[in-house]
């Protein structure tokens, strides 16, 4: 069972993890190695199969790799623009985990976020019928 293919939020629901997963051991701008990263593939997946996610990130600008003479990724750091991407992507309505449990690690990387990550609450202002949006 490979994670690439066809389908667009297979791979978003990757990316996000890939990120939260940098996000909450490394933090931001601190390298972390690839086997220390790989611990999110899940079961019937191949640290391989992510590959092309570490690509996709690195071309957006979310994470910088530092490779091998052989072209393997040695180390992975989440960037600015790699922290910003994973709140848009655990905020969208769209992202959910997949399959029926979720790993501790996984969730406990969740909990992190929700604990020390501001959230964006938004209000409105009945007398100009206005979203006014509180930071937290």
């Amino acid at each position: 069972m490979a994670l690439i293919g066809n389908d667009e939020n297979k791979i978003q629901r990757a990316k996000t993890r890939v990120l939260l997963v940098l996000w909450a051991v490394a933090g931001v701008d601190q390298a972390l190695g690839k086997g220390k990263i790989e611990p999110l593939t899940r079961t019937k997946e191949k640290a391989s199969d992510y590959d092309e996610v570490f690509a996709a990130l690195e071309a957006d600008g979310a994470i910088a790799l530092t490779r091998l003479k052989n072209g393997n990724i040695k180390n992975a750091t989440l960037t600015q623009v790699g922290f910003e991407l994973l709140g848009e992507y655990l905020r969208s309505p769209d992202f959910e985990f997949e399959g029926t449990q979720i790993g501790a690690r996984m969730g406990n990387y969740l909990v992190k976020w929700i604990a020390h990550v501001p959230t964006v609450a938004i209000a409105s202002d009945s007398s100009t019928d206005e979203a006014v949006v509180a930071e937290g």
